[in-house]
């Protein structure tokens, strides 16, 4: 079987994800780190936009009820805590690893409700590779691009890059990566915050309105408003004659933003 290629993620906003969740027994033991790492993932969520829907496999897979819904919804503070009332109750591994079950449902899913932009596929273990490269090409078919997030010592590489494609983070930006690797479980958490925020853009704030933004960024589908930008090279951020590249002024400070010690007199 000959797996397809990853579709390209573009630029979609609203970001609509679909969060894969392996079950499986062989996570028992390692099953705080993962609570704790989705509970960091949803919460790098919210406001940003995003709607999202979880599934969960062991032997079969099925769509995880968050408050009243089992599908896509908007990533707010309200599905954040109802995704972590569920998670100590609800996420208890057992059973065996059926990746193909997981990428039939995503199908299902996106069959039934729109077409998710992307999947993060987290897994720990093996599985049946063949009946997996089946489901995941239909899923890629329909639009969605996978991200597989392998964790542990037990991941097969190989088989990862076949459900998903060659490319790995890092090297790869995780925007255009394929699949990444994470050895131990302890550090899931931090692997699933930098996934939830490298989909987005960070947007910086213009208050003066010469295209050039400062101060820290807002992470975002789309601009929080006008008077932001992409950058964040402003060295004044309350004068929109400063700015680099400005053209200089007969007014005692560097306009273009050229002297490190700025602002000083001439």
């Amino acid at each position: 079987f000959t797996p397809v290629a990853n579709p390209p993620l573009g630029e979609p906003c609203p970001l609509r994800l679909i969060l894969v969740l392996d079950e499986s027994g062989s996570i028992t033991g390692n099953e705080t780190f993962v609570r704790n790492g989705v509970n960091a993932f949803v919460s790098g969520l919210v406001g940003t936009g995003t709607e999202m829907a979880i599934i969960e496999f062991t032997t079969t897979a099925s769509r995880t009820t968050i408050g009243s819904a089992n599908g896509f919804q908007e990533v707010t503070l309200a599905y954040e805590s109802d995704v972590a009332g569920y998670l100590p109750t609800g996420y208890v591994p057992s059973g065996g690893t059926n990746w193909a079950s997981a990428f039939d449902e995503v199908y299902a899913l996106n069959d039934d409700e729109g077409v998710a932009d992307l999947v993060i596929f987290f897994t720990d273990g093996l599985s049946s590779l063949a009946p997996a490269i089946i489901a995941s090409n239909a899923v890629k078919n329909q639009g969605t691009r996978i991200f597989m997030l392998g964790v542990g010592a037990g991941v097969n590489v190989p088989n990862i890059q076949a459900v998903s494609g060659p490319l790995q983070s890092p090297p790869e930006p995780l925007a255009t990566a394929d699949y990444g690797l994470q050895a131990d479980f302890a550090n899931i958490e931090t692997s699933l915050i930098a996934l939830s925020t490298a989909f987005l853009t960070d947007y910086y704030a213009d208050l003066d309105g010469d295209g050039y933004g400062a101060g820290s960024p807002t992470n975002a589908c789309d601009a929080p408003g006008i008077d932001f930008v992409t950058n964040n090279l402003d060295c004044d951020d309350t004068d929109a004659t400063v700015y680099p590249g400005a053209p200089e002024l007969c007014d005692g400070v560097a306009n273009d933003c050229s002297d490190p010690n700025w602002p000083i007199p001439y």
